[in-house]
């Protein structure tokens, strides 16, 4: 997964984004990339193939810079070269990216008429093309990533300079992101390890919000561009519980950990008593089925939970590839539940919980779901479980615009892109562009 580190303040941006990403480093990654503005208003963007070290043998450290944004890549559209890596610039908008965007291809030919020529393989590159195509048309950046979120399709963690201003803008959709704040500046970045070095106060985004980020002020909106405070967490750990704590790889660290992990997840919900576990897990009595959706080492840890669910209650678990899980059929009852290994497994699950049961002719059949009683649970490697009821998950994810897209294309059989219909000619309907995808993936 793709590792971002921002940063604006009275600091060296250079020593402090490339201290970031090397705290991200377990993500894994084949390219590392940075773009910064010093103090003569200059932006310089350097990228390397390989190690983040590679890279800083291309820095001067003591170049003056107080902002600037820094990316580790593992590649997605196009191999792992220095074109390829992030930063992007097009026009006034430097971009990196975490994340897939779907629709890229139909946004590039919905922006053709534009004239930009491209230099990369990416999807990012496109993006930044939307991005700045959009900004041309309204000079206002947190309105351009509102339009922007009403086109794209897929996943990601923005964050953008802009040429001429001195803030960073970010957001987020189903790729992880946190802000940071501290005397001496502010930060954003993909995960918490990267900015406590230099702080242990961070906030959380939801989906959609937009961050704009000054030297001195945090300014964030939710997805109807209203003004919104957020919570400042306080990371209580150490940084050995952030990073390799000494061992050699993260992999080995995380395996040596486990009894840590599950013993600090079963506290965080049991204190001694059977009150607690009641309350805690008593809604599980009540369910017919439950479905385990995961990836990886989760997947394997799900197969074992399904045999210790089911040694001790009397209904039936399934483990679920994530990325198979849209494909399969599933057969739903009112008492339901979803357990989900991570974020990501999350947001595939809920593509498919959303297509499946969800996207109703109209709000009429839509709304005689409110009352089941699904629940979505999301495991936050070993940090917590959130739960959500139906009504929940409609508060928190539908306006991901599963539904209205959706309902959208088959109303119109033709895919509309927003704020930039009017330049794109060549529609495509709901069935050639599935046909498209299963033929990318084929081929792939």
């Amino acid at each position: 997964m793709c590792g971002i580190v921002g940063y604006v303040g009275k600091k060296n941006a250079i020593k402090v984004i490339i201290s970031g990403l090397e705290t991200l480093e377990y993500r894994g990654y084949d390219s590392a990339g940075i773009a910064y503005r010093n103090v003569n208003n200059e932006l310089k963007i350097i990228k390397e193939t390989g190690k983040i070290v590679n890279l800083k043998e291309k820095l001067d450290f003591n170049e003056e810079s107080h902002l600037g944004i820094g990316h580790t890549r593992w590649a997605t559209h196009g191999e792992p070269n220095k074109v390829n890596s992030h930063p992007h610039k097009v026009g006034d908008i430097t971009l990196v990216h975490n994340g897939i965007i779907e629709n890229y291809v139909d946004i590039k030919k919905a922006i053709e008429n534009k004239g930009y020529k491209y230099n990369s393989e990416t999807d990012t590159e496109i993006a930044a093309a939307l991005l700045n195509s959009l900004y041309e048309e309204n000079n206002d950046m947190v309105k351009t990533l509102h339009e922007a979120s009403k086109i794209i399709r897929g996943s990601y963690a923005f964050v953008v300079l802009v040429d001429g201003l001195d803030e960073i803008y970010a957001t987020r959709c189903a790729s992880p992101m946190i802000v940071a704040l501290s005397d001496d500046g502010n930060y954003v970045a993909s995960d918490v390890p990267a900015i406590l070095a230099f702080t242990n106060k961070y906030m959380l985004l939801d989906e959609y919000d937009i961050v704009k980020l000054g030297k001195d002020k945090i300014t964030i909106y939710d997805k109807n561009l209203n003004e919104v405070k957020k919570e400042i967490k306080i990371f209580e750990g150490t940084m050995d519980d952030a990073t390799k704590a000494g061992y050699e790889h993260f992999m080995l660290k995380e395996i040596n950990e486990q009894d840590k992990v599950f013993k600090d997840t079963v506290n965080y919900y049991f204190d001694g008593t059977i009150n607690s576990l009641e309350k805690n897990f008593g809604f599980i009595k009540n369910f017919k089925k439950i479905d385990i959706v995961a990836c990886g080492s989760a997947y394997h840890t799900g197969v074992v939970g399904k045999y210790l669910i089911e040694k001790y209650n009397d209904f039936e678990v399934n483990v679920y590839i994530a990325s198979e899980y849209r494909y399969q059929k599933i057969f739903y009852d009112k008492n339901y539940e979803l357990a989900i290994g991570k974020k990501a497994e999350l947001i595939e699950a809920l593509r498919k919980f959303g297509k499946d049961i969800f996207e109703k002719e109209d709000e009429a059949e839509f709304s005689k779901h409110r009352n089941d009683e699904y629940i979505v649970a999301d495991l936050n490697n070993g940090m917590g479980m959130q739960l959500l009821s139906f009504e929940e998950f409609l508060n928190k994810y539908r306006y991901m615009e599963m539904y209205e897209r959706e309902r959208q294309l088959r109303q119109d059989d033709k895919f509309i892109a927003g704020s930039i219909e009017s330049g794109y000619d060549n529609y495509l309907s709901v069935e050639e562009e599935a046909d498209e995808v299963e033929k990318e993936e084929i081929e792939y």
